[in-house]
């Protein structure tokens, strides 16, 4: 799901709001991390990279990790193949 709306409308306070009163718990299991709400704050005219690099730092993924050859070619591949992730499309 995304939020959007002009500037001052409220967007983050909603979010923040709900979060606030949701079990929001991160946890860890041997099958990978369990995020039950992800909030990720993209920056206005974001690029593809940004994105991805929002992303994997709100994952807590240092954006360095990845290698090319092993995940891809970018972190957008890379935060895809990692243990524990899953293709949410399907």
């Amino acid at each position: 799901m995304a939020i959007l709306g002009e500037t001052g409308a409220g967007k983050t306070t909603l979010v923040q709001e709900w979060l606030a009163r949701n079990n929001n718990t991160r946890s860890e299991t041997p099958q990978g991390s369990i995020i039950p709400y992800l909030y990720v704050s993209v920056p206005a005219k974001a690029s593809i990279k940004g994105t991805a690099a929002a992303f994997l730092s709100t994952l807590e993924i240092p954006t360095g990790t990845w290698h090319p050859m092993e995940y891809g070619h970018s972190p957008a591949h890379a935060a895809q193949k990692l243990p524990g992730t899953h293709d949410l499309r399907r």
